[in-house]
């Protein structure tokens, strides 16, 4: 089994599409990123303990 380093990175954004579509853009051409998976989140909590959703 041959071992190989990997980076593995979270991107938080808004929803607004524009940023979505420069950030992922920006990786596949210019980081050379080869695979990439995108989750809509629908809840969640910082900090203070309270729970926003979407």
């Amino acid at each position: 089994m041959t071992r190989k380093t990997i980076t593995v990175a979270r991107v938080y954004l808004t929803e607004r599409k524009a940023h979505l579509d420069r950030l992922v853009e920006h990786l596949r051409v210019e980081e050379k990123v080869r695979g990439l998976t995108v989750f809509r989140a629908v809840a969640g909590f910082g900090p203070s303990g309270h729970v926003h959703s979407s």
